[in-house]
């Protein structure tokens, strides 16, 4: 029952207020409002790594190719060598060439 009392001071409310009619132009003067404004299109993921990816600048694959090998080159030069000592050297060259007699 006070449900029903408050529909009905809300109708009688909504009749009794002020209505004013939209002005000339209104129209006109929101597209013209929204025309100089930056639209934006909804996310998507596929939009969003186009964007992304237009920032970076990749160089020719040529340029690439040189960088890559020259790092290469330079690691490798610099990375301790795997060799064995000497004296390992030699006792594998012994197990290697034995007479194989006692096999």
């Amino acid at each position: 029952m006070m449900k029903d009392n408050d529909d009905k001071a809300f109708n009688a409310w909504m009749e009794n207020r002020r209505f004013e009619e939209p002005s000339a132009g209104l129209a006109t003067r929101i597209i013209r409002a929204a025309a100089g404004r930056e639209q934006r299109a909804p996310f998507s993921l596929g939009g969003f790594l186009r964007r992304t990816f237009q920032e970076f600048h990749l160089p020719s694959p040529a340029y690439a190719l040189a960088v890559v090998l020259l790092i290469g080159f330079a690691v490798g030069a610099n990375a301790p060598s795997a060799t064995a000592d000497s004296q390992d050297d030699s006792e594998i060259q012994t197990l290697l060439y034995m007479d194989g007699g006692s096999l």
